[in-house]
């Protein structure tokens, strides 16, 4: 119901000013959170890239213990001479193990803990056929 204040009737609706005040509250408090967010973001990455290490160091791992506790030397030729990468891939069984997520080239799927072309574009489910060979 619309009460009448001194002789006129006034809708009930927010004016310009109010309007104003609630965006510029909201604009700051997004500009306090921006930060935050871009922090969370970061350490995000920071964890990622350590499961990353983790996931190449336990490969490693497996690798010594099957090769007489020999480290990978890189020169074995079954992947087209992937490297290490190549010989620790049958153990981690990701290729996203071997990318960084900082790296600037996240469109291009690359090896960023290790140079291993054909890890590049090599499909997963073919590489883990030649690596039961």
């Amino acid at each position: 119901m619309i009460r009448p204040i001194n002789g006129t009737t006034r809708p009930k609706a927010f004016t310009l000013i109010e309007l104003l005040i609630v965006i510029a509250i909201i604009a700051i408090l997004a500009a306090i959170h921006f930060p935050v967010f871009a922090t969370a973001r970061e350490k995000a990455r920071q964890t990622a890239c350590a499961s990353n290490e983790k996931q190449l160091a336990l490969g490693i791992t497996q690798y010594l213990q099957d090769f007489d506790e020999h480290m990978p030397s890189g020169t074995w030729s079954w992947g087209g001479g992937c490297g290490w990468a190549g010989q620790v891939y049958p153990y981690v069984k990701s290729t996203g193990a071997f990318m960084c997520p900082n790296d600037s080239q996240a469109g291009n799927p690359t090896v960023s803990y290790a140079t291993c072309a054909p890890l590049r574009t090599a499909n997963t489910a073919e590489l883990a056929c030649k690596s039961r060979r």
